[in-house]
């Protein structure tokens, strides 16, 4: 049976856009770039990237980051969002 997709974004362009609590919930994002844009507490349920970057982009309390696998970002913002990139795949950070 073929996957269900809610929506379908190709060779689109986000920049500075405020999308707190956007939900992507199975979307089928491609070629798609996120610049110094705003994505607190997204909804990434289901939602498959190929081809896609974010830059600059807060990802605080992003719902289900794991669906941000082969999403392209510079060093300094997976740093960033090391705290919701850990809880992905199980890490719980201590002190």
């Amino acid at each position: 049976m073929p996957r269900t997709c809610f929506a379908k974004l190709e060779r689109v362009g986000f920049e500075r856009c405020q999308m707190d609590e956007i939900d992507f919930y199975e979307a089928n994002l491609s070629s798609v770039a996120f610049t110094d844009c705003v994505l607190v507490g997204a909804t990434l349920a289901g939602a498959t990237f190929t081809r896609s970057e974010m830059r600059g982009c807060d990802l605080s309390g992003v719902a289900n980051p794991g669906q941000l696998r082969g999403v392209r970002m510079p060093w300094p913002d997976v740093s960033s969002a090391a705290g919701e990139l850990a809880a992905a795949v199980g890490i719980e950070a201590i002190d």
